[in-house]
C-alpha cells in the first residue's frame, strides 16, 4: 500500500496533503514557514523497496536487471497475491499528478541493493530517493503497560514466541485449533493475539466466545508458559520485550520493519498481497527467518506437527542459533541507521533538505 503526499502551494498558504488508501482524500497536515521548491509530488512507499523493483524484473534476466546474488526466488512469480478487487481499490487513489520522488519505509541494512535497482528504473531515474525507515519507534516507551507485559516481565529472557497475524486476517476454525495443538505440544512460551477483524463481531466478548467453542481448556492447558490475548496488544512493546525470542507474523511490511528492527527472528506465515514475497525476503535473502506456511499451501490447513517443528527449528535446534545471530545484527545495523549520522537519519535530513530549501 502506498501513502501519497501531494503538496498544493496558494498565495495563502503552503499545504502538504497526505492521502492514502485508508485516509480520507480530504485529509492534510499544514506545513508552517515552510516554502516548497514549486509544485512537487512524493509517494510514500509504505511496503518493501524491492515491490517496487518486482514490475520490471519479473519480465527481465537477472543480468539485465542487476538484481542482487541469491535473490532470484523472490523475484519469481507468486500466483493469487494480489486480487483484482484490490487492484481497484489502489487504482482509485491514484495519483493526481506525476511524482517528483519516492519516501521509502526501509533502509539499506535491509535491503540496500535492492533500493539502488529501483533508483535505475526509468519511472525513478532523475527522480530524489529517500529510504527513511524504519518509521516505528526504535526505542519503546510506553507510559501503560498492559496485561501481557505484566505476564513477560516474569518469563526468561528471549524465551517468548509473540504470535500476531495482523488486524485484518482470519484464520479458519480447524486453522486456530491446528495452531494452538503446535503451539503446546512445542513446550515454547508464547503471547498469541487471537483476533478475528474480518467477521461481523470484532468486540472481544465475540472473540472470546468463538474462541472458546474451538479451544475447550486452552487457556488452563497452558498456564505459566503460553498467554492468549483477546482483542488488541500492544505489538511494538512485546517485540522490544527483553523476554520475547521470536515473531510468528503474516509479514505484513510494518510488523516485518517492527520485528526486524528489534532484532528478532522471524516465522514467517504470510496471507496476502505483499506478504508471500516480504516472506521470501527474509527467509530466502536476509535469512532471519523460517518459513511456517509456504505460498504454495495457502489453501491447505497446516496441521499442529508442522507449526510445533517451526517453532522448535527457531528456538531449540542448532540452525535457529545462526537464525537468531542473524536477526540480531540485523536489528542492530536498522538502529544505528535512525541514530545521527545513519543512512535513514541523513536521508531523512535530505528530504527535509530538499522541500524546505528556498526558491531561488
Amino acid at each position: 500500500m502506498k501513502l501519497m503526499e501531494k503538496s498544493r502551494l496558494s498565495n495563502e498558504d503552503q499545504t502538504l496533503s497526505v492521502r492514502t488508501a485508508a485516509a480520507k482524500p480530504q485529509s492534510t497536515i499544514k506545513v508552517n514557514e515552510m516554502c516548497l521548491p514549486g509544485r512537487m509530488a512524493f509517494l510514500y512507499n509504505m511496503d518493501a523497496g524491492f515491490s517496487h523493483d518486482l514490475s520490471t524484473t519479473l519480465h527481465r534476466s537477472k543480468a539485465d536487471c542487476h538484481v542482487p546474488e541469491d535473490t532470484d526466488i523472490i523475484c519469481s512469480p507468486l500466483e493469487d497475491c494480489l486480487t483484482k478487487e484490490f487492484w481497484d481499490f489502489v487504482n482509485a487513489f491514484n495519483f493526481v499528478a506525476p511524482p517528483k520522488g519516492i519516501l521509502l519505509n526501509t533502509c539499506r541494512a535491509i535491503e540496500g541493493p535492492f533500493i539502488d535497482l529501483l533508483g535505475k528504473e526509468n519511472d525513478y531515474i532523475n527522480k530524489k530517493m529517500f529510504a527513511v525507515g524504519p518509521i516505528s519507534p526504535v526505542i519503546v516507551q510506553s507510559p501503560q503497560r498492559h496485561a501481557c507485559l505484566e505476564w513477560l516481565d516474569k518469563q526468561p529472557p528471549e524465551s517468548v514466541v509473540y504470535v500476531a497475524f495482523g488486524s485484518t486476517t482470519t484464520l479458519s476454525d480447524e486453522q486456530v485449533k491446528e495452531i494452538a495443538l503446535g503451539l503446546e505440544r512445542s513446550k515454547q512460551r508464547f503471547i498469541w493475539v487471537l483476533r478475528d477483524a474480518d467477521r461481523g463481531d470484532v468486540s472481544v466478548e465475540g472473540e472470546l466466545k468463538r474462541e472458546k467453542s474451538l479451544l475447550p481448556d486452552f487457556d488452563e492447558r497452558v498456564g505459566g508458559v503460553g498467554m492468549v490475548v483477546r482483542g488488541w496488544a500492544p505489538q511494538l512493546d512485546i517485540l522490544a520485550h527483553p523476554s520475547t525470542a521470536a515473531f510468528m507474523s503474516h509479514c505484513g511490511w510494518n510488523s516485518c520493519m517492527e520485528g526486524m528492527s528489534m532484532g528478532l527472528p522471524f516465522l514467517t506465515w504470510p496471507m496476502h498481497s505483499d506478504q508471500p514475497r516480504n516472506a521470501l525476503m527474509i527467509t530466502e535473502c536476509l535469512k532471519v527467518g523460517v518459513m511456517v506456511r509456504d505460498w504454495g499451501k495457502r489453501n491447505e490447513t497446516l496441521k499442529g506437527e508442522e507449526v510445533e517443528m517451526a517453532v522448535k527449528k527457531v528456538m531449540v535446534d542448532e540452525q535457529g542459533k545462526e537464525i537468531r545471530r542473524r536477526a540480531k545484527e540485523l536489528g542492530e545495523s536498522i538502529r544505528a541507521a535512525t541514530k545521527e549520522g545513519g543512512s535513514s537519519h541523513e536521508e531523512l535530513n535530505a528530504f527535509i533538505a530538499h522541500i524546505t530549501r528556498r526558491v531561488e
